[in-house]
This record gives C-alpha cells, structure tokens and sequence, in this order.
C-alpha cells in the first residue's frame, strides 16, 4: 500500500484498530461537535462498525470490508440506516486523512446501500382505538393521545411546556 498522503510527505502506517481508531474520532472529535442526543445515536452506529470491523488495522481496513458489512447488516438495518452508518465511517476515514493517521478514504470507493421509499399507512380508527385503550393506564397515554389527535411530531410533542399549553381553549402552540 501506498503510504504517501496527499498532503505530501510520508505518513508511517499505524497499527491502530479501525475499532479503536473509531471510537477515538467519537470521542475527540464527534462529541465536541454535536449535541448529547445526536452523540448517542452515533454512538450506537459506531458500536455496529465496531464490533462488525473493529478488529481489522484501520490501515488495512478495504472497501470489500465495507462491502460485507454492508450485506450482512442489511439482513437487520433498513437501508436508511446503512446509509448513516455509511455516512459516519466514511467522514470518520476522512477526518483519518486529515489527521495523517490514514493515506486515504477507502469508503469513498463504496456506494452506501439505496434506500427505497416505504408507502406509509394511517391508522386506521380502530387501530388509534386499541392503541389508545392499550396504553391507557399508563404515563405514556397523555403523549400518545396528543400525538394521535395532534399529529405533531416526536420532537414537537418532548419541547412544549405549560407556557404553549391553553387548557381553556384546549389548545397547544408549537413554537
């Protein structure tokens, strides 16, 4: 392998894991960019990348590599979630370049899995019943309620506070 980077000058192969090496770029670099709850998310990306390729030197780690993960992961992760798992291995291997740790991106020699649009269905009303009714004794009812009759998203519902709250008027602001 060609060990001249393409900032010049020779870079000395590392012996480092593509495990340790991935969970160094999630933890020096990842979790000062980005907020604590995308952090966990990809953190558990990285766990999939690293106990599928983490024994392989991130020096000698191939695109076939990449290659078999893809196809063995796309038995259990839908393509939308190989796709983001592809995203955070190939911008991890270019932060490897930029830190002179790797010569190159080997995952820009493989295409992501193609993620396929899924219909999706309503529930049906007898369905948002049931639901509902099978949830009813719990905390989760007053948010699966709102969802349900609100359609406000995941995100929306977990930000609003009694200040966008009318209990009078029966309504909510989504700020």
């Amino acid at each position: 392998m060609d060990h001249w980077g393409n900032f010049g000058g020779y870079i000395k192969p590392t012996k480092e894991t593509f495990g340790s090496f991935l969970q160094r770029y999630l933890d020096d670099y990842i979790n000062s960019q980005i907020r604590a709850t995308t952090l966990e998310a990809y953190q558990q990306r990285g766990e999939h990348l690293i106990d599928s390729l983490g024994h392989i030197p991130v020096a000698e780690l191939r695109p076939e590599h990449i290659h078999r993960y893809y196809r063995e992961k796309s038995k259990t992760l839908s393509p939308g979630t190989l796709i983001k798992h592809h995203n955070l291995l190939r911008s991890a291997l270019s932060r490897g370049v930029k830190w002179r740790t790797l010569t190159r991106n080997v995952a820009e020699a493989v295409d992501p899995p193609r993620s396929s649009r899924k219909e999706m269905r309503a529930l049906t009303g007898l369905e948002v019943h049931r639901l509902l009714a099978a949830c009813e004794h719990t905390i989760w009812y007053p948010m699966f309620h709102t969802l349900t009759w609100t359609g406000l998203r995941r995100s929306e519902l977990l930000v609003l506070g009694w200040k966008d709250t009318d209990l009078i008027l029966a309504s909510l602001r989504v700020v």
